[in-house]
């Protein structure tokens, strides 16, 4: 199950994933793997957010941070 975080320092959205969903995160423009942290990351913006939902439906889960964001920005 996918799990979304807000970065707002580095205005990144960080998400979590397991190994078999790799090739759905990537269908997000500008989704890049980092190695180091073990995690993606994509550009912190609304169009960002909507394409995530779309990719993974139900089965995305934010934290509290990434929902407060998010309806902020809705």
């Amino acid at each position: 199950m996918p799990v979304a975080d807000v970065n707002a320092h580095d205005g990144r959205i960080i998400v979590k994933t397991q190994f078999h969903e790799r090739h759905l995160v990537q269908q997000v423009p500008g989704a890049r793997y980092d190695r180091s942290e073990g995690h993606w990351t994509i550009p912190l913006s609304w169009s960002s957010c909507v394409t995530l939902r779309g990719i993974f439906g139900d089965s995305l889960t934010g934290t509290p941070e990434f929902a407060s964001w998010s309806w902020a920005l809705y």
